[in-house]
């Protein structure tokens, strides 16, 4: 049996789990990061969960760094995932609630700028935020990252900080109750993964999009012959059609020379295109010449019915 393959949002994850960061301000932004828009955040306790293993393992080793917090990871069986959930109480919970600068009873959490000491800062709360509540589309179905939370608050400081601090213009739209703020520019999602730390992934969104406009070219180019191919054999049927109406009626003998010698060209040739027809002809004809020629034979057959 077959692995199963690896989504690319939890490739993603892996990647940026695996980032080294010294800086102690660096490190603290980014358990911030992961911590406001994990599935609780509260003074009295947090819970943070996901699919990926590797996320919850650098929440655990951020609360140690930070925090001198340690904690286990816990697994719950979720139907066809398997979910990694890193919960605090009480006390602890307090003591991290309040070192990130906010006071026990705040309703409405924000994004505190008080989080962000240097210019690397923002970037990793970028990181931890996405490691918490991202998601990408798969590289061969388009560019889109979002990060997904509850709290409106928390989406529109998500945008202004994109904004203010990487230049890039999210969206914000509304999906099953809850925020959804996302980059769908090709360009600056993979701007995006590379800010945060996932190099690899940037690369890979890139190759994707490269691959889907080759196959949209590929499409364009087949629907185009495609096209062009009905066209050529639409007006061969028509022309012999004509010729065949003319030879039934009157006798290709009736013709002109030059009219006959192209009505025969095209009853034993319909496949061929009218510039081929035209190198048939005695001498050689243009593609316009021989149109106009076609043209005249279906105006006789017309008239010839007619009578």
């Amino acid at each position: 049996m077959s692995e199963k393959k690896t989504s690319f949002t939890l490739q993603i994850k892996k990647e940026l789990a695996g980032q080294s960061t010294a800086e102690a301000c660096c490190l603290q932004s980014e358990c911030a990061g992961m911590l406001l828009f994990a599935r609780r955040f509260e003074a009295e306790g947090m819970e943070f969960c996901s699919e990926s293993e590797a996320a919850a393992q650098r929440l655990l080793s951020l609360l140690r760094r930070c925090f001198g917090i340690k904690t286990e990871e816990k697994t719950v069986n979720a139907g066809r995932h398997v979910l990694h959930t890193v919960g605090l109480q009480g006390g602890e919970s307090q003591s991290v609630y309040t070192a990130l600068g906010y006071e026990p009873g705040q309703v409405s959490l924000r994004v505190l700028m008080s989080l962000f000491q240097c210019e690397r800062c923002a970037a990793s709360f970028l990181r931890g935020a996405f490691l918490a509540c991202g998601a990408a589309a798969e590289p061969e179905k388009g560019s889109r990252v979002e990060f997904v939370t509850r709290r409106s608050g928390l989406a529109r400081d998500l945008m202004y900080l994109l904004e203010s601090e990487t230049g890039m213009a999210a969206r914000l739209s509304t999906r099953a109750g809850k925020q959804v703020v996302y980059i769908k520019n090709g360009q600056q999602a993979e701007e995006l993964l590379a800010l945060m730390g996932a190099g690899v992934s940037s690369m890979e969104l890139m190759g994707g999009k490269i691959l889907r406009g080759v196959r949209n070219e590929a499409n364009r180019i087949y629907n185009c012959d495609s096209a062009n191919t009905k066209k050529v054999v639409g007006a061969a049927t028509r022309h012999r059609e004509a010729i065949l109406s003319i030879k039934k009626t009157k006798g290709l003998a009736w013709l002109t020379p030059e009219l006959r010698e192209l009505a025969v060209l095209r009853l034993e040739n319909p496949e061929l295109s009218l510039t081929q027809l035209g190198q048939l002809t005695d001498p050689p004809m243009t593609k316009s010449g021989v149109a106009h020629r076609l043209a005249r034979l279906v105006e006789i057959a017309d008239s010839v019915k007619g009578l």
